[in-house]
């Protein structure tokens, strides 16, 4: 596996222990930190399956999916914040996933990807 596989599950690994220690930015924060090291991690087991992936190879389309992903997840949050009055519905503050665009290693299960994730499974 890539050296930023392993850098991503260190990131996961280090929010989670900052989470628990109630530290306060890493809680405010933890969802972005958090989906930032499972791109890199499902990034480096993409490329160690198929030889290529979006981070090393399809960089454009990986910037496509993250713009994409950046306006379907601030839709939603708008109109999560409009529905309840300013407030976030879901009271953890955290972002519904399932309501945003498959941002990086479950996006090669879907669209033109596809073809990839059957090669590799």
């Amino acid at each position: 596996m890539k050296l930023y596989g392993y850098i991503g599950l260190a990131i996961i690994f280090v929010a989670e222990a900052l989470l628990f220690a109630g530290n306060q930015f890493a809680g405010r924060w933890f969802t972005p930190i958090v989906w930032t090291g499972y791109i890199l991690f499902s990034d480096a087991l993409v490329f160690r399956v198929r030889g290529r992936s979006l981070l090393t190879t399809d960089r454009i389309e990986f910037l496509i999916i993250i713009i994409a992903s950046i306006a379907v997840g601030g839709y939603s949050s708008f109109t999560t914040r409009r529905a309840s009055g300013d407030q976030i519905l879901n009271s953890g503050g955290t972002i519904t996933i399932s309501s945003q665009i498959p941002i990086f290693g479950a996006s090669d299960t879907t669209g033109p990807s596809q073809r990839y994730f059957r090669q590799c499974f």
